[in-house]
């Protein structure tokens, strides 16, 4: 999704403090996104037999269209995991006190 103007986000909100109705309807979505995650582990799994020795395809999903590369290495690296969790209310007054409208 492309914006027109400079977003300040949020990164991983305490969900704890959302409504029953958002952090259900969350779960639903989690619930699905792991779903479709694992396929999506078990296709690129299964094109990997296709690299050249000492390369890895390496897949990018963009506008719903699929695209391959071949990277360096046999192993992709992993993110680090991020341990701070504010809630959403705090970051929307802050933003609201920072004088960015929300």
């Amino acid at each position: 999704m492309a914006y027109d103007q400079d977003l300040e986000w949020i990164n991983d909100v305490d969900v704890a403090t959302l409504s029953a109705e958002q952090q259900n309807a969350y779960e639903a979505y989690r619930t699905a996104r792991k779903i479709a995650g694992e396929a999506k582990g078990k296709f690129e799994a299964s094109m990997q037999k296709m690299a050249p020795s000492g390369k890895r395809l390496v897949f990018n999903y963009r506008f719903g269209g699929l695209s391959i590369a071949v990277a360096d290495g046999v192993a992709a690296p992993k993110a680090k995991p991020k341990t701070n969790k504010p809630s959403l209310a705090d970051f929307l007054a802050s933003q609201a006190n920072g004088g960015r409208g929300v």
